[in-house]
This record gives structure tokens, sequence and C-alpha cells, in this order.
């Protein structure tokens, strides 16, 4: 692994391992080809996640384009499904960083959302129904990131909140809790990509 591309801790200076770079690393190590669309699927979700976490930063805002309508049905569907004052209300931190180190790197973790209790991690997704989100959870390794950002964060429940990209806009949740199913898949998946990346002795 090319630790050149980590990021550092902001106080020790500690190179830093994160879900996400896991995720390339053993996708580049098993010659996995890059997913079709994958650029674009990453810049739609990043406009997403900050015009619903960061709504004073909306670079879309008042643009009336289709892609902004778009996410702004997105965002008013996740509204009525998890609740304004859930959302936005004093006790939520959004888009906040979190540091730990664990299974003996130091990792970083970027929540989305996270109250006392619960993290919540938003996902744009082509799902028809909860079902087939099951299914791309389990495909794309969310498990894998469930086990981490509840360990790094300190919490005993996560939801995975899948929003689709398309009409109607439903909200598909899942709710993790620690030692469940797929907190313990997720820890499974984790030490197996660490061993084959040489992470985890």
């Amino acid at each position: 692994m090319d630790y050149y591309k980590l990021h550092t801790h902001p106080l020790n200076g500690q190179r830093l391992l994160s879900n996400s770079l896991i995720n390339s690393e053993l996708d580049k190590l098993e010659g996995k080809p890059e997913t079709p669309g994958k650029a674009e699927n990453y810049r739609f979700g990043s406009l997403f996640h900050s015009a619903l976490l960061e709504p004073e930063r909306n670079a879309l805002a008042g643009s009336e384009t289709a892609e902004y309508l778009t996410i702004m049905q997105m965002i008013k569907s996740c509204i009525i499904a998890l609740g304004q004052n859930f959302i936005y209300g004093n006790a939520a931190k959004r888009e906040h960083e979190y540091f730990k180190k664990m299974l003996g790197c130091w990792w970083k973790a970027k929540v989305d959302h996270k109250t006392d209790k619960v993290i919540t991690d938003f996902k744009t997704t082509n799902a028809l129904n909860l079902q087939d989100f099951e299914q791309n959870a389990m495909k794309f390794r969310y498990d894998q990131q469930c086990f981490l950002y509840m360990n790094i964060a300190k919490v005993d429940v996560m939801q995975l909140v899948g929003v689709q990209k398309v009409a109607p806009f439903s909200v598909f949740i899942i709710p993790v809790y620690c030692g469940d199913f797929i907190y313990q898949s997720g820890e499974a998946k984790l030490a197996e990509a660490m061993l084959k990346l040489g992470l985890l002795k």
C-alpha cells in the first residue's frame, strides 16, 4: 500500500487509514476494474451531501437546473423520513471527523451525521426497494464502513440511509447495531482486507 497517499492526524502527525482507502487499495490488489460511472456518481453524491448537510454552502442553490431540483426532492424525502429536527437540530454534528487507533493503525472517519447515540450515513442510490438497497450495502462493503465508523465514533447504533436518485425519491433505512449480523460481517471483511494488504499481522 502506498502510504504517501494517506492523510495525517491533525494533532500527532500519524498517517491515517480510512474505509475508502482500504476499499480502493483492495480493488487494485484484486485487479477489479473501476465501476462504470464511478466519477459521476461521486460528483453527484458530493453535491447531494453538501446540499443536505451544509446547506449554507450549497453550490447549486438557486440554479434551478434539473440536477438541483432532483437534489432538492431528495432532501425533502430525507426530511420527511427522518425529521427536520433530527437532521438540523442542535444535538446533531454534521460532517464531523473522528480519529482513533485500532487494529494497530490510526484511522479517520468523516461521519455525515451524529447525535449522542446514533451515526447516520447518507447514500445516493439506484436501488428499487429496501431489499435491493440491503443487497447493495453488502456488495459495496457498507457493512465494513459501519463496523469502522461505530468503533471510531464510539456509538452502538448506526443507520444507513439510502435516497433514490430518481422519482419517487424513496428513502430506505438500514439500522445497524453493535454485534448484529451486519456489524460482524463488516468486522470480518475489514480483517480480511487488512491481511491481504499486509496491515494486520
